[in-house]
């Protein structure tokens, strides 16, 4: 035990550097990640809308197509 006291007196500030080193380097992944897992989160938001705007824009496209505007009955033999 007193082997391990002394070594950790004589080498204290490598050991403190060392963990904060340590920290640090977590802290920064932590902190990166966030900011990746928001990115995605906002482009497949994105996606996401673009998508229903397609959808929106091809059901009123084929809702013009089925729904003709001019129709056989109502019109007369001379038009």
């Amino acid at each position: 035990m007193n082997r391990l006291i002394r070594f950790y007196n004589q080498n204290r500030l490598q050991f403190w550097i060392t963990v904060l080193m340590i920290v640090g380097i977590i802290l920064l992944i932590h902190i990166i990640n966030g900011f990746i897992v928001e990115e995605n989160a906002k482009k497949a938001s994105q996606v996401n809308n673009s998508e229903v705007q397609e959808t929106i824009e091809e059901r009123t496209k084929n809702q013009k197509a089925s729904n003709p505007i001019i129709d056989g009955n109502n019109l007369s033999k001379e038009q």
